[in-house]
């Protein structure tokens, strides 16, 4: 394959963002209908439970599809959607600097409903981390502070 222009591979990662806020928005319409079902309407009850068994089969098989359909396009594009994970843990500068990225944004409490929320990153202990696997940070955070207290 010959190198693909920027123009190309920002209109790639484009349609990426645009299939997963697809799939994203799909669970939380299900969730939304899902809500909105009168339980104790026996007969809208019943209705509502034939649509979602539905509605879940179809959007389960586009979800397959769209997992595919994404990691085939980025390993052919060398596109990634996520990106590479930054730890402040050994550097005080990049810590400094993450938690300040990080307080710009509204902060967050662990106690919150994070269904329909996408974490950037967060801080824990005073560690900051973005990007990448958050939980795998979040342990790796944990068990250095605990063994180098």
């Amino acid at each position: 394959m010959t190198p693909a222009s920027p123009r190309t591979l920002s209109r790639t990662r484009e349609i990426l963002q645009d299939l997963e806020a697809v799939r994203e928005n799909l669970l939380a319409l299900s969730d939304d209908i899902w809500a909105g079902i009168d339980r104790q309407d026996l007969e809208a009850f019943d209705e509502g439970v034939h649509f979602m068994r539905s509605f879940v089969e179809k959007n389960s098989a586009f979800d397959r599809v769209a997992t595919d359909l994404s990691a085939l396009v980025q390993q052919f594009m060398s596109v990634r959607l996520e990106e590479s994970e930054q730890t402040g843990s050994g550097d005080k500068e990049q810590n400094e600097r993450i938690i300040a990225e990080l307080n710009r944004e509204e902060p967050h409490s662990i106690d919150e409903d994070f269904t329909f929320k996408r974490p950037f990153g967060f801080i824990f202990d005073g560690e900051a981390a973005t990007g990448g696997d958050h939980l795998a940070a979040a342990v790796r955070i944990n068990l250095q502070t605990s063994l180098h207290p």
